[in-house]
């Protein structure tokens, strides 16, 4: 809920973003937002019926993507789903093709590849900056697995590899042009509910090439994620998914952070995930069949999830279904 309130106050900075102003449904759901409650789902399909609503985005728990996204579509909605997109890769591949099948746009909540920052980082690989990317280490650790946390439970999906190790697989891949890794070895430590909460998984790709990552819902580590290449190397400052700071050979690139009380680190960033969705929907009226993002494809959703499922499986890790 608090990541939907950040999200919900970043709308309104998008070019040609509105809100239905007359609706009591509507008004439920936006006062339901402010007073932390769960009026929302309660009026979820009042919500949907709406003809202003064109996209929703679905912020519950990781067990509920699925079936929330089920709802939207089915009511003729585009979606923007938190990440994970599924708690597996069949899950994952169901969302999917329902949307594909219903001609209706999806995007998995992967802001980081939003983030001027990321798309400055994937700029400056493609042109060669580094030379040839040959390795990428980043870590990313937070002490959120506590008694009571929803990270620790089983039956609310929680996973420290689906809750924040993404943010680390999906930079990786960005710096392997989301290339499939040829190897994955990942160890780990789990809870009394066999919930992974420590990994560290070392992955192989073509060519000789590699990447090491650290992912830890105990305790804090440094956050950070670098690429290496033939000729140099750049990194991501902390907090890398959501950084506004990337250091490289031709010195440090850098974007203001958006002002705001925000509940999360940079989380006025999510603007330019709501921007893409919204530039994406204008585009699809011009241009028959665009229903995904190029920013956030699907193909990149499903490769995660079957990356994510591979670690999680090796280190013995259950999910609640």
């Amino acid at each position: 809920m608090e990541r939907f309130r950040n999200l919900f106050d970043n709308l309104a900075q998008c070019v040609d973003t509105r809100f239905p102003e007359i609706s009591e449904p509507w008004q439920l759901l936006v006062d339901s937002i402010y007073e932390d409650s769960v009026t929302s789902l309660a009026h979820g399909t009042k919500i949907l019926i709406l003809f202003q609503v064109e996209v929703v985005y679905v912020g519950a728990i990781n067990t509920a993507h699925i079936e929330i996204s089920k709802m939207a579509l089915d009511h003729g909605k585009a979606v923007l789903c938190e990440k994970p997109l599924g708690l597996n890769l069949g899950q994952s591949k169901e969302i999917i093709h329902r949307a594909q099948e219903m001609q209706l746009f999806l995007m998995e909540g992967m802001w980081s590849r939003c983030n001027p920052v990321h798309r400055k980082l994937a700029e400056e690989i493609q042109a060669g900056t580094i030379g040839e990317v040959m390795h990428s280490y980043g870590s990313f650790g937070v002490p959120i697995s506590n008694p009571g946390s929803r990270v620790r439970e089983k039956e609310l999906g929680g996973s420290a590899v689906l809750d924040i190790g993404i943010y680390l697989i999906q930079a990786l891949l960005l710096c392997m042009g989301d290339e499939k890794p040829t190897a994955i070895v990942a160890t780990g430590h789990k809870n009394d509910q066999n919930v992974d909460e420590v990994i560290a998984c070392n992955l192989q790709f073509k060519n000789g090439r590699s990447a090491t990552l650290d992912m830890n819902s105990t305790l804090q580590l440094p956050n950070e994620f670098y690429v290496a290449g033939t000729k140099g190397i750049m990194k991501l400052s902390s907090p890398f998914w959501c950084s506004n700071q990337m250091e490289g050979p031709n010195g440090v690139y850098e974007v203001p952070k958006i002002p705001g009380d925000y509940v999360f680190n940079n989380s006025g960033f999510l603007v330019y995930e709501a921007d893409e969705v919204r530039r994406c929907l204008r585009q699809a009226t011009l241009v028959s069949g665009q229903k995904e993002s190029p920013l956030v494809p699907h193909s990149l959703s499903l490769l995660m999830a079957d990356i994510m499922e591979e670690i999680r499986n090796q280190i013995g890790a259950e999910t609640y279904y």
